[in-house]
């Protein structure tokens, strides 16, 4: 499979805010927005790739955004469907083997 036809990833460092660990005006309005679903984002990391992420999805109605929140050390595995590998798409699909075999 052609791996080009993957979507586009961007980086974007525009919302380190002042510094680390510092919070802006959009992390905590983060914090807030996804307490109320019961979600915890934190300051540093997390609030902040939140706010980036409401941000863009506010500016560019039409796209879709992954937020993935990997703020948990905890296993998680047992809370994976058998199989959801399967129900990707396949050019991701073949990334994942690809960096899998790595």
């Amino acid at each position: 499979a052609c791996l080009s036809k993957l979507p586009k990833i961007t980086l974007n460092n525009h919302y380190y805010g002042k510094g680390y660990g510092l919070s802006t005006q959009a992390s905590n309005s983060a914090i807030e927005l996804f307490a109320s679903h019961d979600i915890t984002l934190e300051s540093t990391y997390t609030a902040k790739a939140a706010a980036a992420l409401l941000s863009h999805s506010r500016q560019q109605p039409d796209k879709r955004f992954l937020y993935w929140h990997t703020f948990n050390s905890g296993d998680t595995s047992a809370l994976i469907k058998p199989n959801i590998d399967e129900q990707l798409p396949s050019a991701l699909q073949d990334l994942i083997a690809t960096q899998s075999k790595q």
